[in-house]
C-alpha cells in the first residue's frame, strides 16, 4: 500500500448532519454517494445505476440529504469512485488472518459495519470486476456494487463507524486483484478465473482443428442468439439459437482436444432441430394454427 489518498485532519463528527457526511465523501475522498432508506440497505432513489458513470452534483446531494438525517448513505464502488474496491469480510474470524488488523487499519480506511463485520477500503490502479471468494466468505466489491457507509444505522440497530485513526485516507494498491488472490490462496482458497482471463486462456490453448472450429461456432451461435433475443435481428429462429447455445456451450469444451467425444457436434436429430430448420415465417404460421409449439 504505497500511497494514501484523501488525508484529512479528521472525520466529521458522528452526530454531524448526513448532508455534511455526503459532502465529506464526495469532495474530500472523491467518492460517489447515494441515499438509502432509513435503517436500510435499499436505495432511496428510484434509479441509482446512472451514478455508476458519473458522481452526483452538489445540487443533487443537497436535494437528497439536506435536512434528511433519518436517511442512510451508501458509497458506490468502482471506477466512478476512483477505482474504489471494498473487501467485505462476512466472517470475522477471516479478517485477522487475511490482514494484520493493526497495520491495515493504520494504512487505509476500515469500517466496522452495523453488524460488527469489516469493510476494508482500497483503490486499484486499474478497473476491477467484483468477485467473491466463497471459501473465505469474502466479497470484493467494485463496479456494480455499493456499500453502506458511516454514519448509517444497520437494520439490526448498530451504527457503521470508522476504526481507522482520524485522517486516514484510502490506500492505492498496484495489481490489487493478484494481491488479493495471492493471500486468499495462502489461506486455502482456490482462484477462479475472470471471464477475460478465461477467454484469453481458451484462445491460447493449442486446440485441435475440429475443436477450434467448434469454439468459433460456439461464440458465433451465442452471439447470434443474444442478438435475436434482444430483437436486433429476426432471421435467427430462437429455438435454434437455444439449441446451438447448448450444443456449443463452453462446458462441452472443458477438454477441447476430445472434439466430439467431449460433446461437440454429438447431438442427435430431435423435434427441436427439425422445427428450428423450417423458415421463420412458416413456423409463425404453425404457431398461429396451433400445429407447432411456440418458443418458450
Amino acid at each position: 500500500m504505497a500511497e494514501i489518498e484523501g488525508v484529512m485532519q479528521g472525520f466529521p463528527d458522528v452526530n454531524a448532519p448526513i448532508y455534511e457526511w455526503a459532502c465529506f465523501y464526495r469532495f474530500k475522498l472523491g467518492l460517489a454517494v447515494i441515499p438509502l432508506k432509513a435503517r436500510s440497505k435499499r436505495p432511496a432513489l428510484r434509479a441509482w445505476r446512472c451514478y455508476e458513470n458519473r458522481p452526483p452534483t452538489e445540487e443533487e446531494l443537497k436535494r437528497w440529504f439536506y435536512g434528511r438525517d433519518d436517511l442512510n448513505i451508501a458509497i458506490i464502488c468502482g471506477h466512478v469512485s476512483g477505482n474504489l474496491v471494498v473487501i467485505d469480510f462476512d466472517d470475522m474470524s477471516v479478517y485477522p488472518r487475511f490482514f494484520d488488523p493493526e497495520k491495515v487499519e493504520k494504512g487505509t480506511l476500515v469500517v466496522e459495519t452495523g453488524s460488527g463485520k469489516r469493510h476494508v477500503y482500497l483503490r486499484s490502479d486499474r478497473p476491477v470486476r467484483s468477485f467473491k471468494i466463497p471459501e473465505l466468505s469474502i466479497e470484493v466489491r467494485s463496479d456494480g456494487n455499493y456499500v453502506v457507509a458511516r454514519p448509517s444505522i444497520h437494520p439490526c440497530g448498530g451504527r457503521y463507524r470508522f476504526i481507522s485513526p482520524p485522517g486516514t485516507g484510502i490506500a492505492i494498491v498496484k495489481d490489487l486483484v493478484s494481491s488479493i488472490w495471492r493471500r486468499a490462496e495462502e489461506l486455502g482458497a482456490k482462484r477462479r478465473l475472470s471471464p477475460e482471463e478465461l477467454q484469453a486462456l481458451l484462445f491460447s490453448l493449442p486446440l485441435a482443428e475440429e475443436a477450434s472450429e467448434s469454439l468459433a461456432l460456439a461464440s458465433q451461435a451465442a452471439a447470434d442468439f443474444l442478438r435475436a433475443a434482444l430483437g436486433d435481428i429476426e432471421d435467427i429462429p430462437r429455438p435454434k439459437g437455444v439449441k446451438l447455445a447448448k450444443k456449443f456451450s463452453l462446458g462441452a469444451l472443458s477438454h477441447p482436444l476430445k472434439g466430439k467425444a467431449a460433446g461437440v457436434g454429438a447431438s442427435s436429430p430431435s423435434e427441436d432441430d427439425e422445427n428450428a430448420s423450417r423458415p421463420l415465417e412458416k413456423r409463425r404460421r404453425g404457431w398461429e394454427s396451433g400445429k407447432d409449439r411456440a418458443p418458450v
